[in-house]
């Protein structure tokens, strides 16, 4: 559980990693009924294993199929985009995944920020996510938050009762 009893799972993932960490309420981002944003803020390796830990609790059920995504600001979308889209090809090729980044209309919602989807077995989002993480937060890494879309039913396992 990523949130665990009463928090717990979330207090957890502050002590053991050294990152801030919040899950967004379901009315403070409505536009994903099915989703709930969680936000990861500290240093990029810390923020990594918190990351590997949120990953294993959430997809527990259907590690291979599940999709992972996430948020990253529009204004870095291009170093991973790439030029002529040479950036998401090398992310497939190098770490067999499939990687969709939606067009800012496919998530109007999201105004500041675009979708970043990731599927294949958990190795491989894993490290290639790494490498998103990388291209994203190249010129601030310190202070760069961390913006993923688990589905509701899975952040109950993560949160918890009473969470």
């Amino acid at each position: 559980a990523i949130i665990g009893k009463s928090g717990a799972g979330l207090a957890r993932l502050r002590e053991d990693h050294g990152v801030k960490v919040e899950m967004l309420k379901q009315e403070q981002a409505p536009h994903w009924s099915e989703d709930r944003v969680v936000i990861l803020q500290g240093p990029p390796a810390n923020r990594q294993s918190a990351l590997s830990d949120i990953l294993k609790a959430a997809f527990a059920s259907d590690e291979m199929s599940a999709g992972l995504k996430l948020l990253v600001s529009s204004s870095e979308a291009g170093a991973i985009i790439g030029k002529s889209g040479a950036g998401l090809a090398r992310l497939r090729e190098d770490h067999g995944v499939k990687v969709e980044m939606l067009k800012q209309e496919q998530a109007p919602h999201w105004s500041e920020d675009r979708v970043v989807i990731l599927q294949g077995p958990p190795a491989n989002r894993q490290s290639a996510l790494s490498d998103i993480l990388k291209a994203a937060f190249a010129s601030d890494e310190m202070s760069a938050g961390l913006k993923l879309l688990v589905s509701s039913s899975e952040a109950g396992a993560i949160i918890g009762k009473s969470g």
